[in-house]
């Protein structure tokens, strides 16, 4: 039963947040999972003290853990739709929505010392999305400030009105969101640091690979080389015995030229940088010698 529950519930909870191609990483793998398995049992612990507060005479505490899972469904239905890509306007956005819960019980937003936090949350936008995406934020924290500003003013609304059951809700809701803000940042930080080392081990492989390459290459370049400069060299010593025809000394200035190409491709060739073309040629060069003399 428990095996069937952990099963199940790990499989509810990962569908809503953002994961890392973690099979090659048993021990990612198993922290991603052991925290998926909190999440779950964080939750369930929460609607059992429902009953329980409320039967040993603990009405609010009994209401604030009712509140507390549709919080939650909440806020991973907010991560399963935004995703990791919108991870810094989530993290923003939560900050904003802290800071002025806080401020309407601290004085108000004209004197709570956390409102400086406001202009906080457009400099770390701009440095995670970049100059659009900070703008965006610094006329919505400006516009989301003179609006309350606004509301206050016309509704008549007093800070006494903010009874300690309204603070204990918010302080409610601060938490349960920002529980899951830390969840989605470690697992967005996860698949960065999983995609990082996935892109330095597939450059790492080509690089090899291409020095592997470039290895062989010069390696059959100058045995084909040796070789067939003996053979060429053993053709010329027989033919200073008898005159040759007009059609063996052009295969011999021919062949002299094209060993004259190989050497000189080769010194040149860096096998860090080996491009198509050259292989190509010298490739070509090496075929029309083996052509000819075998």
């Amino acid at each position: 039963m428990i095996y069937n529950f952990k099963r199940y519930g790990l499989l509810l909870v990962d569908y809503f947040l953002p994961r890392a191609n973690l099979k090659q990483n048993i021990e990612s793998k198993n922290d991603y999972r052991s925290t998926i398995f909190t999440i779950l049992v964080a939750f369930c612990t929460t609607l059992f003290y429902v009953p329980y507060c409320y039967l040993v005479g603990m009405p609010l505490m009994s209401k604030g853990c009712a509140v507390t899972p549709p919080l939650s469904i909440i806020g991973l239905m907010l991560i399963k739709f935004l995703d990791k890509r919108n991870v810094a306007s989530i993290i923003v956005l939560t900050g904003i929505w802290i800071t002025i819960s806080i401020a309407f019980f601290t004085g108000g937003l004209g004197s709570s010392p956390p409102i400086v936090w406001f202009f906080v949350f457009p400099v770390a936008a701009t440095i995670m999305q970049g100059g659009k995406w900070g703008i965006f934020w610094t006329f919505l924290s400006l516009f989301t400030l003179f609006g309350l500003e606004i509301w206050r003013f016309n509704s008549g609304f007093t800070f006494s009105e903010f009874t300690p059951l309204v603070m204990f809700y918010t302080n409610l809701v601060n938490v349960s969101i920002g529980s899951f803000i830390l969840v989605m940042f470690v697992s967005y930080a996860l698949i960065t640091k999983q995609n990082a080392l996935m892109t330095v081990k597939l450059q790492e492989s080509e690089l090899r690979r291409e020095k592997d390459r470039g290895q062989k290459l010069l390696t059959i370049l100058f045995h084909d080389l040796g070789r067939n400069a003996s053979l060429l060299s053993g053709y010329l010593e027989l033919s200073g015995k008898k005159a040759l025809d007009p059609l063996s000394k052009e295969k011999v200035y021919r062949l002299s030229e094209e060993i004259k190409s190989i050497l000189q491709g080769a010194k040149d060739l860096d096998i860090n940088e080996i491009s198509i073309q050259k292989e190509l040629v010298l490739f070509s060069y090496v075929l029309d010698l083996a052509l000819d003399f075998f």
